[in-house]
């Protein structure tokens, strides 16, 4: 990819599990592959032996506030993100985010949010 090539960030959303479609799951791609096969393929050619899977965000299952404003990195003083100093893209195939979520630290500049860095928990 040149330089100058921006890379695609798009977010698909589905249903998370088919026995209750109203739980939606929301999962961001980048140049069209979805991140959770991104990350699986990066932790497996560095031999990482993870316990289980990542999967997309259910903003049913915790408080992300307005999205369009969480993936922006725009938080409220008070709120959780905020203080962490990141956003969950990222929750485990189970749908949770609070055992292993991957976080991504975000810089705005230019109205694009640009992601610094990329982790979990043990790596901060």
């Amino acid at each position: 990819m040149d330089k100058k090539d921006k890379d695609i960030v798009l977010f698909s959303c589905a249903t998370f599990d088919e026995k209750v479609p109203q739980v939606l799951a929301l999962t961001p791609s980048i140049n069209g592959i979805p991140l959770p096969q991104l990350v699986s393929e990066f932790e497996r050619a560095r031999h990482y032996e993870p316990a289980g899977g990542y999967g997309g965000i259910v903003p049913k299952h915790f408080n992300y506030g307005p999205l369009e404003k969480y993936f922006l990195g725009e938080y409220d003083e008070c709120n959780y993100f905020k203080q962490l100093s990141a956003a969950y893209i990222l929750g485990r195939e189970c749908g949770e985010v609070g055992c292993w979520p991957l976080d991504s630290h975000k810089s705005k500049r230019n109205s694009y949010a640009d992601s610094k860095s990329c982790g979990s928990p043990t790596d901060i």
